[in-house]
């Protein structure tokens, strides 16, 4: 497809849950990710109550149970001066802060982005990964080429394609354009 309605650069948690509502509403979505797949950094991921109950509202809450997701029902604040067992008995219970929610939900960085980042490609959006977007600009011309997350390829092993799209709002704009190289193995 060389036309979208929507144009994402960052498959993460937010592009690729944007990608996928949007998807599922019926738009035509390019999903742009850099990585070939998610670092496992130094982090788990933590979704407060309130986003829990957001990404029930958006179809996301399933999808990310799916891959292993689970609730955090109770948080104790331990301290050398209490004994555990006084600890505990002042748990304080994670379930009231949105209604239906049972806590926090914890699921690993990286499988959080590929639950996502899949759940996009699932609802008909275009997801590309291994692509570095150096710029996207209105105008015919004025955008530069993106390069594969590996650095730039003299020659790449698919061709650079440019793509445009003509706004269709009430006043004329340039369209906006962009051009991207795929990486050799899509994800």
């Amino acid at each position: 497809m060389d036309s979208y309605d929507l144009l994402i650069v960052g498959g993460g948690i937010g592009g690729s849950a944007l990608a996928t509502v949007m998807a599922r509403s019926g738009k035509s979505v390019l999903l742009l990710e850099k990585s070939e797949a998610y670092e496992d950094k130094v982090r788990g991921e933590w979704l407060a109550s309130w986003g829990v109950a957001e990404a029930k509202r958006l179809g996301l809450y399933d999808i990310l149970m799916a891959a292993g997701g689970h609730h955090v029902t109770r948080h104790v604040s331990y301290d050398e001066s209490l004994e555990p067992k006084a600890a505990e008995a002042f748990a304080v219970p994670l379930g009231a802060f949105a209604q239906g929610v049972p806590g926090p939900l914890c699921l690993r960085h990286p499988i959080h982005c590929q639950a996502l980042f899949d759940a996009a490609k699932a609802a008909s959006a275009e997801a590309l990964r291994g692509v570095n977007v150096l710029e996207v600009a209105a105008g015919y011309s004025s955008a530069r080429p993106a390069t594969r997350a590996s650095g730039p390829s003299p020659r790449p092993s698919w061709p650079a394609r440019k793509r445009c799209r003509r706004r269709s709002l009430a006043r004329p704009f340039a369209p906006v354009c962009w051009r991207v190289e795929r990486a050799p193995r899509e994800n």
